[in-house]
């Protein structure tokens, strides 16, 4: 790569500096660190040494920042490349290098052309890696500088792509038009996503590792981290992966639990305004989806119950075999859940929440963990569990007091050997009631 950076101690320096004004922990700082030689084919320290330098810089920083001295600076090149390779933007790039070094330490002009310049090399970089992964006979001798992404092959790129992780088929999405339709016929390498949203933060997880988290740190004083590159970027990200119909979801999980859900549209503080603004964005993606997103479980916390219905019917009916809805709804709500095709079709429910559903909604379930059946509904429940061919178990608590008594007059068990458990008369069922200080359960499975 022309004009390579951290030849020197102080790119180092100066990467470790950047970091530290974007908040960012010594592990994600040394994970770019070690891209970034991967990148420039030079070896890197230890995580050790790295971690030493890391400390040493942050008390600098600090003092320096108390005693108003400003901090010397190069020319900048690694942190470019830092945030390429962390495929931020260019926009959002600039910003936080003025931010953390000023505005006079770097003209707008100079940084997108080496931004740009940075961007297509490492992107391939990346190509090259790859191909040489794919096609294991090529030798030596090999010229880098001779293989482009015009001259690759389609079916080449192809293999590339489905070889990527998640982070790299992303970025290569944003390099060109054409790379982008190669890239979208491809499944994405995404079997998770978690999207959690707070009053103060949002955090996106993808696979189970955070891609973006804007949580408030508090290093040498307290800021709210901007949610500018929530709403640019990973909204960009994350509808080209639902949009994709190849999409293949082991879990999904939508968990929104801010003062906006329990307040009036106007009186929220100003410190929600961007959570609000990312929350009715994603409600809007998703009513933008040509297809149905493949997922075997959903997750709903806490959403507006409104919504949750809205957010459902955007998964496959079928494909959706867990469900899961973490919120009290009221009973006109959940009636129109219960008719949805997403519901009837799922074979595993879990409902937390106290909601008095008839006992006929749960009847097609395989295993359902609820709250509050009514007494009156649990003869009719065992006999509809009964006869079912798919039942297996179910948990259902209470908080009302458990008259064990009037249900065994109810249903006229036998005890079983188990303390506390019961076979029930003409069935092919057990039930089984424990009592709580504050929560009573009963149990049922099929023998």
């Amino acid at each position: 790569m022309a004009d390579s950076p951290l030849n020197s101690p102080a790119d180092l320096r100066d990467l470790i500096i950047y970091d530290i004004h974007q908040w960012k922990t010594t592990a994600k700082s040394y994970e770019i660190y070690e891209q970034l030689c991967e990148v420039l084919e030079k070896e890197a320290i230890s995580y050790v040494a790295y971690e030493y330098w890391f400390n040493r810089y942050l008390k600098e920083n600090y003092y320096s920042s108390n005693n108003g001295r400003t901090y010397r600076v190069g020319d900048l090149q690694v942190c470019i490349l830092a945030d390429v390779i962390d495929g931020r933007s260019t926009e959002n790039s600039y910003r936080d290098l003025c931010e953390a070094f000023g505005n006079d330490k770097i003209v707008k002009g100079v940084h997108h052309n080496r931004y740009d310049h940075y961007h297509f090399e490492a992107l391939q970089h990346s190509l090259i890696m790859a191909e040489r992964s794919v096609n294991t006979t090529l030798p030596d001798t090999y010229n880098d500088h001779d293989l482009t992404f015009s001259n690759l092959p389609e079916d080449v790129i192809t293999e590339i792509v489905d070889r990527c992780d998640l982070k790299s088929y992303l970025n290569l999405r944003i390099v060109s038009h054409s790379l982008q339709t190669i890239v979208d016929r491809r499944p994405p390498p995404c079997t998770d996503i978690d999207i959690i949203v707070r009053d103060d933060y949002i955090q996106l997880k993808a696979n189970k590792e955070i891609l973006v988290d804007s949580c408030p740190i508090e290093l040498t004083n307290f800021r709210h981290c901007s949610l500018y590159l929530i709403e640019k970027r990973v909204l960009r990200d994350l509808e080209a992966l639902l949009k994709n119909p190849k999409l293949r979801l082991k879990s999904f999980r939508f968990d929104s639990n801010s003062s906006l859900h329990h307040t009036h549209w106007n009186n929220v503080m100003d410190v929600n305004t961007a959570t609000r603004n990312y929350y009715m964005l994603f409600l809007k993606m998703l009513d933008s989806l040509n297809s149905k997103i493949h997922a075997e479980q959903c997750t709903i916390k806490s959403a507006l119950e409104k919504h949750v219905k809205r957010i459902l019917q955007c998964f496959k009916p079928g494909t959706l075999k867990k469900l899961e809805l973490n919120h009290s709804c009221l009973m006109s709500e959940m009636n129109r859940i219960v008719k949805t095709d997403q519901w009837k079709l799922a074979k595993h429910l879990k409902l937390h929440g106290f909601i008095a559903l008839s006992a006929e909604n749960f009847i097609h379930f395989s295993t359902f963990d609820v709250q509050t059946i009514s007494m009156n509904d649990l003869g009719r429940l065992c006999e509809n569990l009964s006869q079912s061919i798919n039942f297996e178990s179910c948990n259902i608590e209470t908080t009302d007091y458990l008259d064990i008594e009037r249900i065994k007059n109810a249903l006229t068990p036998r005890p079983s050997a188990a303390p506390g458990s019961y076979y029930i008369p003409n069935s092919n069922l057990v039930i089984q009631f424990s009592i709580g200080h504050s929560v009573n359960k009963i149990f049922i499975r099929k023998l």
